[in-house]
C-alpha cells in the first residue's frame, strides 16, 4: 500500500473500532455463563473472530491464527470447561514462539492434563479437560498479565474456587483490573489484596453487554496529534469512565501538550504550543502496547524522553523492538535499548524518495510507522492488510488526519 505524504487536517473525525480486549473477556464469560445473554458492538478484529471460532469449534484441533490472547485464554478455559475433551490448541508459526509457559505452569498447578504438543513451553497444546479442584495457584506475572486474567475468569466455575498468587513484576496491571471490573459486572465476588486475588466458586449472571470502542487504538491518533505544532481533532464514542486501562493515554498525551476534551459525542483533542516541558522518561510498563506509535513519535520529535517497562515487547506479534530500529534507521533515526531503557539518536532524514516499510506481520508496527506520513515521507507499506488483527479500517481512518 502507498501513502503520500500528508497535512494535518482538523476537520478528521475518527470512528475507532470496539475494544478486542474487552470483546476477547466478555466471549470468554459468555462460555463460561449458564444463561445466554447478548454482546452487542463486538469486535471484527482477527484476534476476536479467531477467537469466537475457537470457542464455537467442535473440532479436535482449534487454531487461533495470531492472537496471543486467544491462545492464552483458551489454554485455562479448555482444561476444565467439558471433562474428557481432549483438544489440540494451536496457531500461526508466530504465536508458537511466545512464551505459554507460566500459564501451562500454572494449570498444572491446580491438575490441567496438558502436553506440549512439540516445542516445550511453546504451543501447540494438547489439552485434556478435567474436573480442577486445587484453590491455590502461583503464577509467573512478569511475562504476561493475560496469564492471571486466564486464571481469574475461570476461577467462578472450578469446584472450590481460587486464590491466585502472582509472582514477579506483573506486566501490564490494568489489564487485570479490566478482567476483574468486567467479571463484576457479571455478578463475579473477588477479594484482591497486594500479594493476592481470591475468587470464590460462584456463577456468572447473565446480562447484555455493550462493548466499548478502543482506546489502545486512540492511541495511535494522540500519537499522530504530538507531531503536529497544534491542533485538533475528533475521535467518536470513547466515554471517561471506561474499564480499558489505556484510557490513561488522556493523561500520558498531556505531557505532549494534548488535552482531551470530553463530550456527547467523544472526545476532542486540542494540542496547543505551551511552556509544558516533556518528561525525561516514561515508564509503559502498564501499557506497553500504547507505547508503539509514541515511541515513533517521540523518535521523531521528542527525541530527548526515554522509555522504560517495554520488556515484554520482544514476545509480542515480532519483536517490537528490533523492528522498531530497522524500520526507524530507514528515516536516519537510532533507537537503543539496553537494561530495559529505550533512548534516541540520529536525525531524520530529508524526504526524496519512497521508503519501503516492512511491517514483520504485526499490526502495530504497520500502524505506528504510517505516522512518518505526517512528516513529509512518501511511504510503502507491505502487508498492509495485518492491521486486521485488531483495526481492519486503520487505513480509511488515519486517511482523514
Amino acid at each position: 500500500m502507498l501513502i503520500n505524504k500528508k497535512k494535518w487536517s482538523n476537520e478528521a473525525s475518527i470512528q475507532l473500532p470496539s475494544s478486542k480486549s474487552l470483546s476477547n473477556r466478555a466471549l470468554v464469560i459468555q462460555t463460561l455463563c449458564e444463561q445466554s445473554f447478548e454482546l452487542h458492538n463486538l469486535s471484527n478484529a482477527d484476534d476476536t473472530v479467531n477467537l469466537k471460532a475457537a470457542l464455537s469449534s467442535q473440532l479436535m484441533i482449534r487454531n487461533v491464527g495470531e492472537a496471543g490472547t486467544a491462545l492464552r485464554f483458551c489454554a485455562a478455559l479448555f482444561s476444565m470447561l467439558h471433562p474428557e475433551n481432549i483438544i489440540i490448541l494451536t496457531g500461526a508459526p508466530r504465536l508458537r514462539e511466545r512464551p505459554i509457559a507460566p500459564l501451562v505452569d500454572a494449570l498444572r498447578q491446580l491438575g490441567a492434563d496438558i502436553v506440549y504438543a512439540d516445542k516445550e513451553g511453546f504451543a501447540p497444546l494438547q489439552i485434556t479437560s478435567k474436573v480442577l479442584t486445587a484453590a491455590v495457584v502461583t503464577v509467573d506475572a512478569s511475562m504476561s498479565s493475560q496469564f492471571i486474567s486466564a486464571l481469574c475468569m475461570i476461577a467462578p466455575r472450578l469446584q472450590n474456587g481460587l486464590t491466585i498468587n502472582p509472582q514477579g513484576d506483573i506486566m501490564s496491571e490494568p489489564y487485570i483490573k479490566m478482567t476483574l471490573q468486567l467479571m463484576q459486572y457479571f455478578g463475579i465476588q473477588f477479594q484482591q489484596t497486594q500479594s493476592s486475588i481470591q475468587i470464590p466458586p460462584q456463577n456468572y449472571i447473565a446480562k447484555n453487554y455493550t462493548i466499548e470502542n478502543d482506546w489502545s487504538a486512540a492511541s495511535f491518533f494522540y500519537a499522530a496529534l504530538a507531531l503536529q505544532e497544534s491542533g485538533t481533532l475528533h475521535i467518536n464514542e470513547l466515554s471517561e469512565n471506561s474499564l480499558q486501562g489505556d484510557s490513561a493515554i488522556v493523561n500520558i498525551a498531556q505531557h505532549f501538550n494534548i488535552n482531551t476534551i470530553f463530550n456527547n459525542y467523544g472526545i476532542q483533542l486540542i494540542k496547543s504550543i505551551s511552556s509544558n516541558s516533556i518528561p525525561q522518561v516514561l515508564d509503559m510498563s502498564d501499557y506497553p502496547d500504547m507505547a508503539i506509535p509514541l515511541i515513533v513519535a517521540s523518535a521523531i520529535k521528542y527525541p530527548h524522553l526515554q522509555f522504560t517497562g517495554l520488556s515484554t515487547l520482544l514476545v509480542k506479534e515480532s519483536n517490537r523492538i528490533e523492528a522498531l530500529q530497522k524500520e526507524l534507521s530507514k528515516f536516519g533515526l537510532i533507537l537503543e535499548y539496553k537494561n530495559d531503557i529505550l533512548s534516541f539518536g540520529g536525525q531524520l532524514i530529508t524526504p526524496s524518495s519512497t521508503i519501503t516499510i516492512e511491517t514483520y506481520n504485526d499490526h502495530r508496527i504497520a500502524m505506528a510507522m504510517s505516522l512518518l506520513s505526517l512528516v513529509g515521507f512518501d511511504l510503502e507499506i507491505l502487508n498492509a492488510e495485518v492491521v486486521s488483527k485488531s483495526f481492519p479500517d486503520y487505513w480509511e481512518e488515519f486517511g482523514k488526519c
